[in-house]
């Protein structure tokens, strides 16, 4: 249903219950009857007529149920990739720091020598 009519939800829509009926195996009872269900939830109002449904919801539904959680879930991965970008930026631009030494602390390891092997400054200088 939401692949075809993916704005039943926030928008006047008529649905023809014999294609979701054949398409989902149910009977026309049954598909009134969940539509009764939403109905008494005041999510949305219908109406029959001869071969089709008019479905008028009854206020948008971008809720705790719908989008919300889907938004909230992209968000938070996209504040967790900028980070570890940011991260990864930091690491390549900053000379000041033995890159050895990053990395090992990255993963938890400390050493307070530097590796007189990287391309930063205090290991370069030490080379020269």
């Amino acid at each position: 249903l939401m692949r075809q009519s993916p704005h039943f939800l926030n928008d006047r829509t008529t649905l023809y219950p014999k294609k979701i009926c054949n398409a989902l195996k149910i009977s026309n009872d049954c598909l009134l009857d969940e539509f009764e269900i939403l109905k008494q939830r005041k999510i949305l109002d219908f109406s029959t007529n001869h071969s089709s449904i008019d479905i008028n919801p009854l206020s948008p539904r971008e809720d705790n149920y719908t989008v919300r959680p889907v938004i909230d879930l992209a968000k938070k991965i996209h504040s967790v990739k900028k980070k570890k970008i940011q991260a990864m930026i930091q690491f390549s631009q900053d000379d000041n720091l033995c890159k050895r030494n990053s990395i090992l602390a990255y993963f938890g390891e400390e050493k307070n020598e530097i590796c007189e092997r990287c391309s930063a400054n205090p290991c370069n200088n030490i080379l020269i």
